[in-house]
């Protein structure tokens, strides 16, 4: 599929700060049929870019790794909580991002207005949310499940 590998290439791309700038090991890619997942690890935790290629939608979220290992189960691993969206952990967190980003990624599009500049406008709106807490997301590392 063209268009999986195009927004692929681009979504490594432009998630590269996450190992050149904040010392993620450099990205897993797993792909198939209708999606890609692309996961970025750095000690107990991973941040994880699901690219869905039905919906043309992006969803970030942060995983609890099981023993440097991705966890087995999409929710729970070894009975514990494994995986938190972003934009639910920045809401519990209370933490301070880019508003009028966060508030665009809240927004729902038809899926009739959705092609491929549409993904990379929410590859890139996802981006710049990550940026604003990738920090403290480090920081507090699988603490976050706590």
């Amino acid at each position: 599929m063209i268009i999986q590998d195009e927004i692929t290439d681009y979504a490594v791309t432009l998630y590269a700060f996450l190992p050149n700038d904040h010392g993620f090991q450099l990205p897993v890619i797993k792909k198939e049929n209708w999606s890609t997942r692309i996961t970025y690890k750095k000690g107990n935790i991973a941040i994880e870019i699901e690219l869905d290629f039905r919906e043309l939608s992006v969803l970030l979220s942060v995983l609890r790794l099981d023993d440097g290992n991705l966890p087995s189960g999409y929710y729970l691993s070894s009975g514990k909580k494994s995986r938190i969206y972003l934009l639910l952990l920045i809401s519990e967190k209370k933490w301070d991002v880019d508003i009028t980003t966060q508030s665009i990624l809240k927004s729902r599009v038809s899926r009739v207005n959705r092609d491929t500049n549409y993904f990379k406008e929410r590859l890139e709106q996802n981006r710049i949310i990550l940026q604003d807490c990738v920090k403290k997301i480090i920081d507090l590392g699988e603490n976050i499940f706590i």
